[in-house]
């Protein structure tokens, strides 16, 4: 039921309260947000940092790890990219705001956890979580304005986080 009222509200709200007239402004960097989710599950398959868990009443539409994260990224990470950079403020809001998202991502993630909705792996932990979605909502701003530094971005990351968590490179699916 947890993820049924997820995509609702996710659905609902980016069909509400989105910016639908210039979505072509947004559309690379949905994209973009829905590769890096794709990479990560390919890169970190065998040696995933965190694993979205099957839940009960659509467990049979959505059993395993791989079917939720394709059904996340192509649901609540566009609609996400929408609210985010159609409502995203300039100057010193632009903080605020960021850090508001990041608290709302960690909310979900603290509601998952009790739910068995997501599970940590190879020493990942909510801790993590927090830094990855400040970095994730900077990235993706940055990628709304200079697409091939975010794109730079993100491959360091990669490097960064396979190294500090000590992923073989030789387990890579």
């Amino acid at each position: 039921m947890f993820r049924i009222i997820l995509f609702t509200i996710f659905i609902y709200s980016a069909y509400k309260w989105s910016d639908w007239r210039n979505w072509k402004l947004y559309y690379p960097s949905i994209l973009f947000f829905i590769i890096c989710s794709l990479l990560y599950n390919l890169i970190y398959y065998n040696y995933p940092l965190w694993k979205f868990e099957p839940l009960p009443i659509i467990e049979k539409l959505l059993p395993n790890n791989t079917l939720i994260s394709i059904a996340v990224s192509f649901t609540i990470f566009p609609c996400t990219t929408l609210l985010y950079l159609s409502h995203l403020p300039k100057g010193k809001k632009e903080l605020i705001y960021m850090l508001i998202w990041v608290l709302f991502y960690t909310l979900i993630e603290l509601i998952s956890i009790p739910c068995q909705a997501i599970s940590y792996h190879n020493g990942w932990n909510l801790g993590y979580s927090i830094i990855f979605n400040i970095i994730t909502f900077s990235i993706l701003k940055l990628h709304h304005e200079r697409p091939l530094v975010a794109w730079g971005f993100v491959f360091i990351a990669i490097i960064v986080i396979s190294t500090y968590f000590k992923l073989p490179i030789d387990g890579m699916k």
